[in-house]
């Protein structure tokens, strides 16, 4: 998987993606959350934090890895 830049392509709408904000060339921490639309005053958008009740700014995101397969133990 690769990190998209929202200046390439935004995230899709109330849809869980990991996500991270580059700010002064320096990467915020990566995170869960939904893109609802909104945009804040600089080169970012606004994302719902999963973990939080408040938003966080994205430059750039990723689809979710696929959940693991549930294997049952051999007997």
């Amino acid at each position: 998987m690769e990190w998209t830049s929202i200046n390439d392509e935004l995230p899709p709408l109330k849809e869980d993606v990991l996500f991270c904000c580059q700010i002064d060339d320096t990467f915020t921490f990566i995170s869960i959350g939904q893109y609802c639309g909104h945009k804040t005053e600089g080169n970012a958008v606004v994302m719902d934090a999963n973990d939080s009740d408040d938003w966080e700014p994205c430059s750039h995101w990723m689809p979710l890895p696929k959940q693991p397969k549930h294997h049952k133990p051999k007997e």
